[in-house]
Protein backbone atom coordinates (compact mmCIF):
# COMPACT_ATOMS: atom_id res chain seq x y z
CA UNK A 1 0.00 0.00 0.00
CA UNK A 2 1.32 3.44 -0.89
CA UNK A 3 2.16 5.82 1.95
CA UNK A 4 1.55 9.48 1.03
CA UNK A 5 3.13 10.79 4.21
CA UNK A 6 6.36 8.98 3.35
CA UNK A 7 6.19 10.42 -0.17
CA UNK A 8 5.54 13.93 1.20
CA UNK A 9 8.56 13.55 3.48
CA UNK A 10 10.67 12.59 0.46
CA UNK A 11 9.40 15.59 -1.50
CA UNK A 12 10.29 17.93 1.35
CA UNK A 13 13.90 16.77 1.22
CA UNK A 14 14.36 16.28 -2.54
CA UNK A 15 16.52 19.35 -2.96
CA UNK A 16 19.40 17.69 -1.17
CA UNK A 17 19.78 14.61 -3.34
CA UNK A 18 18.00 13.33 -6.39
CA UNK A 19 19.08 9.77 -5.67
CA UNK A 20 17.68 9.98 -2.16
CA UNK A 21 14.39 11.26 -3.60
CA UNK A 22 14.14 8.34 -6.01
CA UNK A 23 14.96 5.80 -3.29
CA UNK A 24 12.44 7.30 -0.84
CA UNK A 25 9.65 7.50 -3.43
CA UNK A 26 10.16 3.81 -4.25
CA UNK A 27 10.34 2.97 -0.53
CA UNK A 28 7.04 4.86 -0.03
CA UNK A 29 5.37 2.37 -2.36
CA UNK A 30 5.48 4.26 -5.66
CA UNK A 31 7.50 2.08 -8.06
CA UNK A 32 7.27 4.49 -11.01
CA UNK A 33 7.12 8.23 -11.49
CA UNK A 34 3.69 7.91 -13.11
CA UNK A 35 2.36 6.00 -10.11
CA UNK A 36 3.54 8.82 -7.86
CA UNK A 37 2.28 11.66 -10.10
CA UNK A 38 -1.20 12.14 -8.51
CA UNK A 39 0.24 12.23 -4.98
CA UNK A 40 3.02 14.57 -6.13
CA UNK A 41 0.38 16.87 -7.61
CA UNK A 42 -1.47 16.80 -4.30
CA UNK A 43 1.75 17.77 -2.48
CA UNK A 44 2.43 20.61 -4.93
CA UNK A 45 -1.17 21.80 -4.57
CA UNK A 46 -0.72 21.96 -0.81
CA UNK A 47 2.53 23.92 -1.15
CA UNK A 48 1.35 26.38 -3.84
CA UNK A 49 -2.37 26.63 -3.17
CA UNK A 50 -3.17 25.77 -6.79
CA UNK A 51 -6.27 23.58 -7.01
CA UNK A 52 -6.30 20.28 -8.85
CA UNK A 53 -9.14 19.54 -11.24
CA UNK A 54 -10.22 16.64 -13.41
CA UNK A 55 -10.89 17.44 -17.05
CA UNK A 56 -13.77 15.89 -18.98
CA UNK A 57 -11.32 13.38 -20.47
CA UNK A 58 -10.40 12.24 -16.95
CA UNK A 59 -6.98 13.87 -17.04
CA UNK A 60 -5.91 15.40 -13.72
CA UNK A 61 -4.41 18.90 -14.10
CA UNK A 62 -3.70 22.04 -12.12
CA UNK A 63 -6.39 24.73 -12.31
CA UNK A 64 -5.26 27.28 -14.90
CA UNK A 65 -7.36 30.01 -13.25
CA UNK A 66 -4.88 30.20 -10.36
CA UNK A 67 -2.25 32.90 -10.70
CA UNK A 68 0.63 30.58 -9.93
CA UNK A 69 -0.54 27.57 -11.95
CA UNK A 70 2.51 27.83 -14.22
CA UNK A 71 4.77 27.60 -11.18
CA UNK A 72 2.92 24.48 -10.01
CA UNK A 73 3.25 22.89 -13.47
CA UNK A 74 6.97 23.70 -13.58
CA UNK A 75 7.48 22.20 -10.13
CA UNK A 76 5.67 19.04 -11.23
CA UNK A 77 7.76 18.87 -14.39
CA UNK A 78 11.00 19.30 -12.43
CA UNK A 79 10.08 16.60 -9.91
CA UNK A 80 9.00 14.17 -12.63
CA UNK A 81 12.27 14.80 -14.50
CA UNK A 82 14.24 14.23 -11.28
CA UNK A 83 12.47 10.92 -10.73
CA UNK A 84 13.42 9.97 -14.27
CA UNK A 85 17.03 10.99 -13.59
CA UNK A 86 17.02 14.04 -15.84
CA UNK A 87 17.21 17.81 -15.60
CA UNK A 88 15.30 20.30 -17.73
CA UNK A 89 18.40 20.95 -19.82
CA UNK A 90 18.96 17.22 -20.43
CA UNK A 91 15.30 16.76 -21.32
CA UNK A 92 15.42 19.57 -23.88
CA UNK A 93 18.59 18.17 -25.44
CA UNK A 94 17.05 14.68 -25.63
CA UNK A 95 13.82 15.80 -27.28
CA UNK A 96 13.89 16.02 -31.07
CA UNK A 97 13.75 19.46 -32.59
CA UNK A 98 10.68 19.82 -34.75
CA UNK A 99 10.73 22.36 -37.51
CA UNK A 100 7.65 24.53 -37.78
CA UNK A 101 8.36 25.04 -41.46
CA UNK A 102 7.15 22.35 -43.84
CA UNK A 103 9.70 20.79 -46.14
CA UNK A 104 9.56 22.15 -49.69
CA UNK A 105 7.52 20.10 -52.14
CA UNK A 106 9.30 17.96 -54.69
CA UNK A 107 8.60 18.39 -58.39
CA UNK A 108 6.54 15.16 -58.34
CA UNK A 109 4.46 16.40 -55.40
CA UNK A 110 3.85 19.75 -57.13
CA UNK A 111 2.73 17.95 -60.31
CA UNK A 112 0.40 15.66 -58.31
CA UNK A 113 -1.22 18.65 -56.58
CA UNK A 114 -1.60 20.52 -59.87
CA UNK A 115 -3.17 17.43 -61.46
CA UNK A 116 -5.62 17.12 -58.54
CA UNK A 117 -6.61 20.77 -58.86
CA UNK A 118 -7.08 20.35 -62.59
CA UNK A 119 -9.12 17.16 -62.04
CA UNK A 120 -11.59 19.17 -59.96
CA UNK A 121 -12.11 21.71 -62.69
CA UNK A 122 -9.27 24.08 -61.94
CA UNK A 123 -6.88 25.52 -64.49
CA UNK A 124 -3.89 23.15 -64.76
CA UNK A 125 -1.45 25.93 -65.75
CA UNK A 126 -2.62 28.23 -62.93
CA UNK A 127 -2.49 25.31 -60.49
CA UNK A 128 1.12 24.52 -61.38
CA UNK A 129 2.21 28.13 -60.91
CA UNK A 130 0.37 28.31 -57.59
CA UNK A 131 2.22 25.32 -56.15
Amino acid sequence: MANKQALFSALNTFVTARVLLIEQVIAAGYPTSEAARPAIMEWISGKTGVAIKVQGSGRVVFDNDAGNAASARNTLRDIMLMLEGQTRREAVKASPQVSRKAAPLTAAQKKAIADLIAAFGGDRKAARSAV
